[in-house]
């Protein structure tokens, strides 16, 4: 699952919304905010671990004279698995981890009133809700794309048009916004 920072606040309250009102998690008003804070450090510690492991592997790319940036995803995963974290595509047994750590040692939720099957399926169905993997984005787009067979017979146009489409897209799911864009494409 990719995550994607400008949606963590919104994944985060939506969660601690439906817990709350599905009686999953016993949290006080007074509470809630922080609660929703505890959420979302959980993306954004991941995130900022996804950021040290890229920047380690370009620091390795760099050093090794028989590596070069072809090398840079296997390298990456070999990074990432000798800092024991779950890459996007396998990351969500970690977040999974972190949340139900977090559940019943933080001091903003009084109490966790479900077993961890159902708070594990409320965590996850509320963040695929959101945070759409690439694959799923990819498989969108090119359903979108079936509507314009001419072109099928210009891959320069098709690129063009995929990423249109891809930009769109992600402005609709709030994965990117509009200032995004436009310096994007300036």
């Amino acid at each position: 699952m990719k995550i994607y920072e400008n949606l963590i606040s919104k994944v985060a309250k939506e969660f601690i919304k439906k817990a709350v009102n599905s009686n999953y998690l016993v949290i006080s008003k007074p509470k809630i905010r922080a609660a929703e804070r505890d959420i979302e450090s959980i993306f954004t510690s991941y995130l900022e671990k996804i950021r040290e492991i890229n920047q380690k592997t370009k620091e390795r790319i760099s050093r090794a004279e028989e590596l070069d940036n072809s090398s840079f995803n296997k390298v990456r995963k070999q990074i990432a698995a000798e800092d024991k974290v779950a890459l996007e595509k396998n990351n969500e047994p970690f977040l999974v981890k972190q949340m139900l750590s977090l559940s019943f040692n933080s001091e903003n939720i009084e109490d966790v009133m479900v077993d961890d099957d159902k708070l594990v399926r409320l965590f996850l169905n509320t963040c695929k809700k959101s945070f759409i993997s690439d694959e799923d984005l990819d498989i969108e787009i090119k359903k979108r794309l079936f509507y314009f067979p001419e072109l099928k017979d210009n891959p320069k146009r098709y690129k063009e048009k995929f990423n249109e489409v891809k930009m769109k897209l992600e402005i609709a799911k709030g994965l990117r916004n509009a200032t995004q864009t436009q310096t994007h494409l300036d």
